[in-house]
């Protein structure tokens, strides 16, 4: 393929030839020189401007002198030869000049760049590049948050520094267009040899330069401007200069795609290296790309950037064609399609595809139901409803910011029937509405919250100033797209609140008509309300409207699903036979448990959650049988509790036969559905369950945990730490319930009391150490029974008893269940536990010598420390012996450790700072010292120390991590070696030989 040079000088150029020849057509003979003259007098003073852009902006795509003459050019090579003889000299010398300087606008001082990425608009934008566009918020949070190397603090700076060249250059070159406009006026307006008799030729040579990165229909340039006696087409010489820039693509050029998608420096140098454009051949008959590229993604990038190059041909050839016809001499010949056979991988390493993926209508229909993001499609009557609640609450915020009146905040539902027999579901509320930005960003592009913006996140922080409450339940910014589970037809109406000092802004309407995918938008009428009114127009129609068969279910989906709302929800349903009219006020309902409903002689506890945390709201209500002094019983003359079905029975009441829920902003995502007596069940399984008891849990804020699309989460996410963060909260507040009832009621027989923990599944281990300090615990030898406070043992030793390990003080008295204890047990809950509960007051005396650890009471200062672990529970006790992590000693097979870590020892403080902090978050230190207590906590160290066995695939991840933490110079002088001591070996250390021989 023969292929086409470019020039090395100016002289070299056809425009330029052209330029000086005596023949070129002017009006004025002696002009021809004298233009060809100042054009290379521009061309060297742009030449060194542009030269300084490449050493400010080091990535960005080359626009120095070989870019000036590649553009100068490809013009000469894409103006048809009839009309380049009819081109008058200045509109030649208009062409040289807009190729030196339409890119002028790219250059900067420091004080210049400074001062614009101190501005709003910058910053904006930068936020939402960091967060949407690249991993650049992931790479800051990275180097702020885990220990690292100088070489890979250096390597991750040098990508941050990277990606914020890359956005203001991507910033700059929106805005280029303009900035060149205004350096030719600001610079060059007065120069003399840039005057036509006369007349300046600046503004037309701004307005050029300007174009090329304006929209086409936007270039306000007419093809018959009058510059002295010369007639100019501008628009002509707007056009040649726009499809010229973006056809000098080559090595080394960058396509704005690429750098849109680069995310490193190794990126950017590998595409650097593997891009080979081999020939580029422009003429007006044909334009050829020969590429061989490394990796399909190059591919991919290139053929989307000629695709752009295409649509630009396109569109500027039809402006040509529109030219009055004593104008039609301005031609564009250039041919519609790109020739692409030559770009092809490099030496065949793949085979390409292109592939395409649209998101319509019927494709979001199949995923929301298909993979069961709603189950039914009413659900998107809690997405609407959602929505407007956001809307609510931030038009709250707003008004409580700016001290001024709030206005009626509510939420209408209706669902009516029209004439035709077409149902309509309306949503309206008096939120803050939408402008058109939001509707472009938001509303129509799936997945795009404004709660995820730029301009939400400053919002919220000035909120977060003057402590206004403004908690969003947006997560994924789907939420609107589940209208059409219902149906095609679509209208929203929306105003937006521009805050007291700016008023209202202008009315929108949108029509979305989802069976063409046509979407039209329009403005509203000028006294339409502030807020938004959501229209949606049911798919098929209904003969009969009967009561169960209606799949909108308006008033029961939000009455199931709204308990707890801080604004009214006014409900009204028109559609014969399904006639509702009600409103859900904002309160709080915690249902009355059974016992209340069908006892008298009982007693009900409360506790409120907010006591916990104050970012929860609800609370518990428990019910017990009392006797005829009010106090807590097992039986009265009403009732009693019975075991039946390995399940305790007040009557015909289940112990667990209650209304339990958890619910995020006021909406149930596990749980009891409704503000009725509930029937159905949210999510599986609840978080939680308390014997004889009903409570709502309502949590606010950011101690919200992950849920799923369906907006649930716990039964697929019982291992995840915000869940048992919240879990481990809401039974806090039963045991803190708990406490109180101790206190108040003076329990005078510890043995009803024991039992009563049974039946309702308290864990003792869980209440404060004063609380459990006033119980008395039963010690038991042959027959006799004495119910001792911890204060009243002086000498205590770990024994084991029937393959359990317990504790038995000074005198032979063994802590276990008494016989009646016993008879309450059932297989959810067994007393055998009682020593987990000394266990928290203990302290180990270790003799290095002897090797034999001993252990006493610790009440003076019993250890606070406390770590939740993803199975099983530790308990972090002080040793004497710092030097030793743990102990295995217990004398029953299989051989296990005792559950008990040091907690002097730095492993144990290092893993105690991680409770409730999600994996993804450790440092690498962090996560090897919570695998050494996991791997501590069961048998499969001891077997591999003791048997020779072959180290498991855990312990090989931990040596993994070890040897990073090692390469990566991390301070491990206080961690490793560290010692575990083991009854019938005594103590091992853990060293780095050791650690290596799992690799």
């Amino acid at each position: 393929m023969p292929l086409s040079t470019h020039s090395n000088e100016l002289e070299e150029t056809l425009l330029f030839s052209r330029l000086k020849d005596s023949k070129f057509p002017c009006q004025k003979s002696e002009l021809n020189e004298l233009l060809s003259e100042i054009s290379m007098k521009y061309y060297k003073e742009a030449v060194q401007i542009m030269e300084k852009v490449k050493s400010i902006f080091k990535e960005y795509t080359l626009h120095d002198k070989t870019h000036i003459l590649n553009v100068i050019d490809i013009m000469g090579r894409i103006i048809p030869n009839e009309t380049l003889e009819k081109l008058n000299c200045l509109e030649v010398f208009l062409l040289i000049l807009s190729a030196c300087f339409h890119d002028i606008g790219m250059y900067m001082e420091e004080d210049d760049i400074r001062q614009l990425k101190s501005s709003k608009e910058f910053q904006k934008s930068l936020y939402e590049f960091a967060q949407y566009k690249s991993n650049l918020a992931k790479l800051k949070n990275k180097i702020e948050k885990i220990n690292l190397d100088e070489d890979q603090k250096t390597e991750i700076n040098s990508d941050i520094n990277l990606l914020e060249e890359i956005h203001l250059i991507n910033f700059l070159r929106e805005a280029h267009g303009g900035r060149a406009a205004n350096f030719l006026t600001n610079n060059y307006q007065e120069n003399k040899d840039l005057i036509i008799d006369n007349v300046p030729i600046i503004p037309t040579l701004s307005k050029i330069c300007q174009s090329h990165t304006k929209s086409l229909y936007d270039i306000d340039v007419s093809h018959d401007e009058l510059i002295s006696t010369f007639q100019v087409n501008s628009i002509y010489l707007c056009l040649i200069l726009r499809l010229a820039d973006i056809l000098d693509f080559d090595r080394t050029r960058t396509p704005p795609e690429l750098l849109d998608n680069i995310q490193s420096t190794r990126s950017l140098e590998e595409w650097k290296k593997h891009l080979s454009v081999l020939g580029v051949n422009i003429s007006q008959d044909k334009i050829i790309f020969q590429c061989e590229c490394e990796k399909p993604k190059y591919q991919y990038i290139i053929n989307k950037f000629l695709d752009t190059i295409e649509q630009e041909i396109v569109r500027c050839k039809e402006k040509c064609n529109s030219f009055p016809h004593n104008f039609s001499y301005y031609k564009l010949n250039l041919p519609l399609k790109i020739d692409r056979s030559k770009i092809k991988p490099k030496d065949n390493k793949y085979i390409y595809r292109d592939l395409f993926i649209q998101l319509n209508k019927e494709q979001v229909i199949t995923l929301f139901m298909g993979l069961h993001t709603y189950n039914h499609p009413s659900l998107c009557i809690r997405e609407l409803a959602q929505n407007s609640i956001d809307a609510l609450t931030l038009r709250r915020a707003l008004s409580q910011y700016y001290n001024s009146r709030e206005p009626k905040l509510e939420i209408n539902f209706k669902h009516v029937l029209q004439e035709d027999g077409t149902e309509v579901l309306i949503c309206k509320d008096t939120g803050v509405g939408m402008d058109l930005e939001d509707i472009n960003k938001f509303l129509l592009v799936s997945g795009n919250s404004y709660y995820h913006s730029y301009d939400y996140n400053r919002w919220k922080t000035k909120f977060d100033e003057k402590e206004i409450k403004c908690d969003i339940i947006a997560k994924w910014g789907i939420g609107f797209f589940s209208c059409f589970m219902i149906g095609d037809h679509i209208k929203v109406s929306t105003r937006k609140d521009l805050g007291p000092t700016k008023g209202y802004g202008e009315p929108f309407i949108i029509q979305i008509d989802g069976s063409q995918e046509i979407i039209t938008i329009a403005k509203g009428d000028e006294d339409q309300y502030v807020g938004t009114k959501i229209e949606i127009i049911k798919r098929e129609k209904v003969i009969y409207h009967h009561p169960d068969w209606d799949t909108i279910r308006l008033a029961k989906i939000l009455n199931e699903y709204f308990v707890k709302t801080d604004y009214p929800i006014n409900i009204e349903v028109t559609v014969p036979n399904l006639e509702v009219k009600k409103t859900l006020l904002p309160d709080f309902f915690i249902f009355p448990t059974k016992l209340e409903q069908s006892y008298k002689k009982i007693k009900t506890y409360t506790v409120d959650y907010k006591n916990i945390h104050p970012k929860l709201e609800g609370g518990i209500r428990t019910s017990f049988l009392t006797d005829k002094d009010g106090i807590i019983t097992i039986q009265n003359e009403e009732a009693k509790i019975e075991i039946e079905k390995n399940n305790y029975k007040i009557g015909i009441i289940s112990q667990h036969d209650e209304a339990f829920r958890t619910c995020f902003n006021g909406i149930v995502v596990l749980g009891a559905l409704g503000r009725d007596r509930p029937k159905h069940q949210r999510g599986g399984s609840n978080l939680f369950s308390y014997p004889f008891s009903s409570a709502t849990l309502n949590v606010i804020g950011d101690l919200q945990a992950p849920l799923d699309l369906n907006r649930t989460g716990y039964r697929i996410s019982s291992h995840d730490l915000k869940w048992r963060r919240l879990k481990d909260l809401a039974f806090n507040a039963y045991y803190k319930m708990w406490e109180g009832i101790i206190e108040e009621q003076k329990f005078d027989d510890p043995e009803k009391l024991w039992i009563l923990f049974i039946i309702y599944s308290v864990k003792v281990s869980r209440f404060s150490n004063d609380i459990i300090m006033k119980l008395h615990f039963p010690f038991i030898k042959d027959e006799d029974i004495k119910w001792l406070k911890l204060e009243d043992i002086k000498e205590i030793k770990l024994i084991t008893e029937q393959d359990m390990w317990t504790y038995q003080t000074e005198n032979g008295y063994i802590l276990k269940p008494t016989k009646d204890i016993g008879t309450w047990q059932l297989n959810g809950y067994k007393l055998n536990y009682l020593h987990h509960i000394l266990t928290k007051f203990i302290k180990i005396d270790f003799n290095k010598t002897t090797q034999i650890p001993e252990i006493s009471l610790n009440l003076e200062t019993p250890p606070t420390i406390e770590y939740v672990p993803e199975y099983g529970y530790f308990f972090f006790v002080p040793f004497n012996e710092n030097s030793i992590l743990t102990l295995e000693w217990i004398e029953y097979e299989p051989n296990i450790f005792w559950e008990v870590f040091n907690s002097n020892h730095p492993i144990s403080e290092i893993v105690a700072s991680t409770s409730y902090k999600p994996d993804e978050n450790l440092s690498e230190k962090e996560r090897f010292c919570r695998s050494i207590t996991h791997l501590l906590d069961n048998h499969r160290f001891y077997n591999n120390y003791k048997n020779n066995e072959k180290p498991s695939s855990f312990m090989k991840y931990i040596a993994h991590l070890y040897i990073y933490l090692i390469n990566t110079k991390e301070d491990l002088e206080n961690i490793i070696p560290f010692n575990v001591f083991f009854k019938d070996m005594g103590i091992i250390e853990v060293n780095d030989k050791l650690l290596r021989s799992w690799l």
